[in-house]
């Protein structure tokens, strides 16, 4: 189990069989992306969320951070030098998790296809045809999309580089170009 945080509480107190649904705690990794724990990969599904899992005891998950916080732990940056950004994403066959809400049993587009449909989504955007958060809610292949996607805030060294360099380079409101990671090819908009 990966964590970030406290590998074994995670998975003592929160990730057990039947809380969460899981066959086997060690399926459930949880990921710090923002504040503390806010989004969940299980490996075997190669599914990933930015809400705990169906069945998630909240009064564990509550508890797990409240003892992380007492002792003694931050968050993996401070709170100054957050920023806020959302994003748009799409996934090809080579991404690290070639599957998505949209596409449950896999991802097949070429590279070169995504970087054309998210030219298209860009200008689009730029156009002000429709806003990147509408845009995102119906097209983007990560979990996000619920938000419109938003990430919320994060800090150096919480995202992959390409994306952070991006994000940190720009103001608030502005929007990046087409960014590619291991994810797959981005826009985002720093939003905060």
């Amino acid at each position: 189990m990966v964590v970030g945080l406290l590998e074994s509480d995670v998975h003592g107190d929160i990730a057990e069989e039947d809380s969460t649904g899981y066959e086997d705690p060690d399926d459930m990794k949880w990921d710090s992306h923002r504040d503390f724990i806010v989004s969940a990969f299980c490996p075997a599904t190669k599914e990933s969320s930015w809400e705990p899992p169906y069945g998630t005891d909240s009064d564990k998950l509550n508890a797990y951070v409240a003892k992380f916080r007492a002792n003694g732990n931050k968050p993996l940056v401070n709170d100054d030098g957050k920023i806020r950004a959302s994003h748009l994403l799409v996934k090809n066959e080579t991404s690290r998790k070639p599957k998505s809400w949209k596409s449950p049993d896999g991802i097949t587009r070429t590279r070169d296809e995504a970087i054309s449909i998210m030219k298209e989504h860009q200008r689009r955007i730029l156009n002000g045809e429709v806003k990147l958060s509408d845009l995102a809610q119906t097209e983007s292949d990560c979990s996000s999309h619920t938000n419109g996607g938003d990430l919320g805030f994060f800090g150096k060294g919480q995202m992959q580089p390409a994306f952070e360099q991006a994000a940190f380079a720009l103001n608030v409101g502005e929007y990046s170009d087409i960014i590619e990671t291991d994810s797959g090819i981005h826009i985002l908009q720093r939003t905060g």
